[in-house]
């Protein structure tokens, strides 16, 4: 397994697996929405054409064995298509790090939104081009974000859920969380690479971007248990939503398969 410095998200086992279930979402989807580990090794890299044995390098990803450059490159060519690197590398894992994020953390995870988010948040000054977006203990602002209701969208408020003390108003962050946790199930459930681990992502919204830093839960819905078991209901009827319009969610079976601890866990 690759080293990380403590500087890097991957550093942190609960992120790998999150990371590496993300790619694998991106291989399976890109390969036609296959999601069986097997599929993806004969349709990728051709193990009974060329008679090789299957070397579980899909599952181990899917676990949280995190690709190098090399590996993610090889598939998209094979595949010819794909953005693994993209996933592998998102700004917004580090949202979801322990560590607390600088500045220049939240700016690039803020610059990693879509055009019509990015556009919402960054003020462009004349001068200097995009300047870091300075947002007022307002609602105005994180309630227009959430209208967009994507995971550009889950992403800036996130991000700004977790902007160091003292840069921003309290109020502000728990604003945001507010409206990060109000988009949440929605959005987890309408972007496979997310899905694939929503229990995790519960588990780690809960502890990390839900509560402050001196332990306050930001959440109206009461405690941290209860609005668990709130999340649960909401992510299982979003999910059936989502796939009744065709989202191409993974499977049942598989989601269950590798989050079972953790859906223990959190129940």
């Amino acid at each position: 397994m690759a080293q990380y410095s403590q500087n890097s998200p991957l550093s942190d086992v609960f992120i790998r697996k999150i990371v590496g279930s993300a790619i694998y979402a991106e291989i399976a989807l890109a390969a036609g929405c296959r999601w069986q580990d097997t599929d993806l090794e004969e349709v990728i890299d051709k193990r009974f054409e060329h008679d090789k044995e299957f070397t579980g390098i899909y599952r181990k990803m899917l676990l949280g064995v995190i690709p190098t450059n090399e590996i993610c490159n090889r598939i998209q060519v094979n595949l010819g298509c794909g953005n693994l690197i993209h996933w592998r590398d998102h700004p917004f894992w580090r949202i979801l790090y322990p560590h607390q994020p600088t500045e220049e953390h939240i700016a690039a995870t803020l610059k990693s939104t879509e055009r019509h988010v990015f556009e919402s948040i960054w003020p462009k000054n004349p001068r200097k081009g995009f300047i870091f977006p300075k947002i007022h203990n307002s609602n105005d602002k994180y309630e227009q974000l959430a209208k967009f209701n994507n995971f550009s969208a889950l992403i800036s408020l996130s991000a700004y859920a977790r902007v160091p003390i003292g840069q921003f108003l309290i109020s502000s962050d728990s604003t945001a969380a507010k409206y990060s946790r109000k988009i949440f199930s929605r959005v987890v459930c309408n972007t496979p690479h997310l899905f694939i681990r929503w229990p995790f992502l519960i588990e780690r919204y809960i502890n990390l971007v839900w509560t402050s830093p001196l332990g306050h839960y930001f959440i109206h819905s009461g405690s941290p248990e209860k609005d668990c078991h709130t999340l649960i209901n909401e992510i299982l009827k979003e999910e059936k939503a989502s796939r009744k319009r065709g989202v191409n969610l993974p499977p049942k079976q598989l989601v269950r398969r590798i989050n079972k601890d953790q859906l223990r866990f959190i129940q």
